[in-house]
């Protein structure tokens, strides 16, 4: 899954993968492989000595957890829930950050 941010980037070394979505949820694959033990898993199949790189064949073989489509859908929608919840605060944290910089403005031009 590519996030809004990072639409249209240039990127090398990239693996596309489009796995069946009767069978996986691509929310949950995507934090799978960006949790610790995804992250662990595919650093296990990295191949070469100067530079490392994925042997994307070697994933074939690598098993990967996957509960039940409902239970991967749930999370999914939880993970979604969480997003929104973090922009909301990004949005108002920002709003904060003008507040006290119209604060500090009048404060040092002896306002208060």
């Amino acid at each position: 899954m590519v996030p809004d941010e990072l639409d249209g980037i240039n990127a090398i070394d990239i693996l596309i993968a489009s796995p069946s979505r009767k069978l996986i949820d691509p929310t949950y694959i995507c934090a799978f492989f960006n949790s610790p033990e995804g992250r662990r898993l595919v650093l296990s199949e990295q191949r070469g000595q100067i530079q490392k790189h994925l042997n994307v064949g070697s994933l074939n073989d690598v098993d990967i957890p996957l509960p039940p489509l409902p239970l991967q859908q749930e999370f999914a929608r939880r993970i979604a829930a969480v997003e929104r919840l973090k922009s909301a605060h990004r949005a108002h944290l920002a709003e904060l950050d003008v507040l006290f910089a119209s604060l500090q403005h009048r404060a040092f031009r002896g306002e208060l």
